[in-house]
């Protein structure tokens, strides 16, 4: 949590990945964005070799919006 915060609040990109009772999958990106627009985080929890499941936008570090399930 602490890594994810320090690029987030230094727009640095970065993505980490775990697994548990679903794929997570968690990415940050401020490339493709401009610099006045911020950036775009994301978090997904795919069921295990599927590639379906819930998926968010981070708001900071602690909190998240869900977005979707498929």
């Amino acid at each position: 949590m602490k890594e994810l915060k320090y690029n987030l609040d230094n727009k640095i990109d970065c993505e980490y990945h775990w697994y548990g009772f679903y794929d997570y999958s968690l990415g940050v990106s401020f490339r493709s964005r401009k610099e006045e627009y911020g950036g775009c985080a994301s978090l997904s929890c795919e069921y295990r070799g599927c590639g379906n499941g819930h998926y968010y936008y981070l708001v900071n570090e602690k909190m998240a919006i869900h977005v979707e399930d498929d």
